[in-house]
């Protein structure tokens, strides 16, 4: 963690970085914040995919804090099997992007990587 604020002295000082949350549980601490060490990954990072119940566990351990609305996803995709109905009503009417992807060949996170190879594609400069 340390490491991380050493080479990113300003956390609000945005990189091209993307990070993908999963289907585990994001534990809160005993003062009900969220980690310190999850804090400074999202704030070091442009770019926030939820692997499909990844959502479940931002909206759970964001909204037992208070927090929901100061960390949205830019993006939740996968098969969708996961997500629970109320999780991704929440995260439409803000505006987050659900992208369904059926192939089982992969699991969601290889569907996410592969948004994040979008995402990286999208951000290199055109050629003239």
């Amino acid at each position: 963690l340390s490491a991380l604020h050493d080479n990113n002295t300003n956390c609000n000082q945005h990189t091209s970085a993307a990070l993908v949350i999963l289907n585990t549980p994001i534990q809160t601490t005993a003062n009900h914040s969220l980690p310190d060490v999850f804090q400074v990954l999202w704030k070091s990072t442009t770019f926030h995919v939820c692997a499909d119940g990844g959502a479940n566990r931002l909206y759970d351990a964001t909204t037992l804090i208070d927090e929901g609305d100061a960390l949205i996803p830019d993006l939740i995709t996968g098969d969708l099997d996961s997500i629970r109905p109320d999780v991704r009503s929440y995260y439409e009417k803000r505006g987050v992007p659900i992208v369904c992807v059926e192939d089982q060949n992969y699991h969601d996170l290889d569907k996410s990587l592969m948004a994040i190879e979008e995402w990286i594609e999208n951000l290199a400069p055109l050629s003239s």
